[in-house]
């Protein structure tokens, strides 16, 4: 077994080293199969958090909404399902929208 390196002099006691640091010699990125582990497993993270935020809306009935023409453009269509659901929503008839990692925790 090899002694480790004394250097230097402090307050008139050896000071002992280590020859090398560890994270120097090895570092966590050293080959490229542990760099794309890595990021991969950092994106599923990521990606797996952005999914548990989203917002999600109970089922609820609407029952009457505004009528639209057939003519009528989606983005009118998608106004006038908003406004359905909002006027619902003021009734008490749905309840709001919330995270969906809500339902996973109960």
């Amino acid at each position: 077994m090899v002694a480790p390196r004394v250097t230097g002099w402090s307050a008139g006691q050896r000071v002992r080293h280590a020859p090398y640091h560890s994270w120097v010699i090895n570092p966590f990125f050293h080959t490229p199969r542990r760099r794309f582990i890595t990021l991969t497993v950092l994106a599923a993270v990521v990606a797996f958090g952005w999914y548990a935020v989203q917002p999600v809306y109970p089922r609820c009935a609407i029952g009457s909404g505004g009528l639209v023409s057939a003519g009528t453009s989606a983005e009118g269509m998608e106004d006038a399902a908003r406004q359905a659901y909002e006027d619902a929503l003021a009734d008490g008839a749905c309840g709001p929208s919330h995270a969906r990692f809500r339902d996973w925790i109960g």
